[in-house]
């Protein structure tokens, strides 16, 4: 069907040329027919998965099924990363959670992070692994872009995990921690009164009441 129906459906209903003026996008946005189909492969993805698992657990499967077995999720997965990238384009949390879920069985949940953090900022770009240099086949161009793309995403994370207090490996801080936070009170105890400001030893007083510091 992939290979062979698709590609004759798209062949006899031609190529679609016409864009929607800018006006149009918003209503577009809203239409469910254009989400629903989104929504409806995941549960046909996960269906698929279950059912090439059972067949697998089954047994029996000569060299050329199994052969055949793999490839067939594999396709259905490849596909769903299509699916996750709308989803991922999508401001709604539910929509972009539904992205998560559509990459986990192909185990490329990095996507989600790279492409619109990293792909969409560096695009055409020398350090965008997904951009394919000016002449680059497919060969090269593809270990280069998954590889690529699984770095980026991690110092993308990293880099996010610093910035909210940890280190993305777990080794320079905890998340949630009050680090540059402040002090907590006890739940239910008296709020502490400020520590008086105190002159160092042997230091003058500054004008206008203040301490001058000692160094």
């Amino acid at each position: 069907m992939v290979f062979g129906l698709i590609p004759v459906v798209d062949l006899l209903l031609g190529e679609d040329r016409r864009n929607p003026p800018d006006g149009a996008v918003p209503r577009l946005a809203a239409d469910g027919y254009y989400r629903w189909p989104t929504y409806l492969y995941l549960p046909a993805q996960y269906a698929a998965l279950v059912l090439c698992c059972a067949v697998w657990a089954r047994g029996g499967l000569t060299v050329l099924g199994a052969a055949g077995l793999v490839a067939t999720i594999g396709v259905v997965d490849g596909i769903a990363v299509n699916t996750a990238h709308e989803l991922g384009h999508k401001r709604e949390r539910a929509e972009r959670w539904l992205s998560k879920l559509a990459l986990a069985p192909a185990a490329y949940g990095h996507f989600h992070v790279e492409h619109n953090r990293g792909h969409h900022t560096r695009v055409a770009n020398p350090a965008d692994p997904a951009s394919a240099r000016l002449g680059e086949s497919s060969w090269p161009f593809l270990p280069r872009t998954v590889s690529g793309s699984l770095r980026s995403a991690w110092r993308l994370e990293a880099g996010r995990f610093r910035t909210r207090g940890a280190d993305g490996t777990g080794a320079g801080g905890v998340r949630g921690s009050s680090r540059g936070r402040g002090r907590r009170r006890p739940r239910g105890g008296p709020a502490r009164p400020p520590a008086p400001a105190r002159r160092p030893a042997g230091g003058p007083a500054g004008p206008a009441g203040t301490r001058r510091s000692a160094d």
